[in-house]
Formats: structure tokens, C-alpha cells, sequence
């Protein structure tokens, strides 16, 4: 008999790994939360997609947890979201984060020219 903890378990996996689709624009991003790890605290980066449908509509597409925001843990991110089907992106919202950037170019060749965006340069 599996218990309540097994089934909530299983419904998160289902949810990480279900099959995505077109989404026009991406909001990838980054924090950092303590983590408590062999009697000692860390930080570590909780990287995140969101995904905006056709229609508008908003759908947290991932999220991982990662030793640092260095270009081999973005690479490994995105390539995940394409590997479950993520594709049409047309435009990107993110930190002014290099290799998040070139990286997001190369999964996601449907950007139209530079639109890799800043948040940054938004707000001015």
C-alpha cells in the first residue's frame, strides 16, 4: 500500500519530467537559497523557467537546484526543457548573464535577432 508521501512523490515526478510544448517567450531566472548539506549550510541556485503560451498564458516550466549559476548547470537546464519538447521561443527574458545567453541562442534558434533581453534593460 503506498502511503500519501509515495503518491505526492510520484504526482512531482510526473510533473518534472511531462512532455511541454510551443511557448513564444521564456522568463528564465535564477535565486539562491541556504541549503543544509552534511552538517553544513550552502548556497546553492534554484534555476527556473516560465513559459508563455500562444494564448498568454503563464506555466512554470521547470525548475532544478545547482551548485552555481555557471554556464555548464544553464546548459544542462535548457537542454532538458528542449528534450521535453519546449520549442517556438521567440523571445527570452533573463539576467545579463553571458553564457545563459549564448545558450539560449543555441537551443532556441527561432530567436528573433537579439532577443535575448535583459530585465535590466527593460526597467530603463
Amino acid at each position: 500500500m503506498k502511503t500519501r508521501s509515495n503518491k505526492l512523490d510520484e504526482g512531482f515526478e510526473a510533473r518534472r519530467i511531462r512532455p511541454l510544448g510551443e511557448f513564444l517567450y521564456l522568463i528564465l531566472d535564477a535565486r539562491f537559497e541556504k541549503l543544509r548539506l552534511d552538517a553544513k549550510v550552502i548556497s546553492i541556485a534554484i534555476l527556473s523557467a516560465i513559459g508563455v503560451d500562444k494564448n498568454r498564458v503563464r506555466r512554470v516550466l521547470g525548475l532544478t537546484m545547482a551548485m552555481s549559476e555557471a554556464k555548464n548547470y544553464w546548459k544542462e537546464f535548457l537542454e532538458s526543457l528542449t528534450k521535453r519538447g519546449v520549442h517556438g521561443v521567440e523571445f527570452i527574458v533573463s539576467d545579463d548573464h553571458g553564457s545563459l545567453n549564448a545558450d539560449a541562442e543555441r537551443y532556441f534558434p527561432m530567436l528573433l535577432g537579439n532577443a535575448v533581453s535583459s530585465t535590466l534593460q527593460k526597467m530603463l
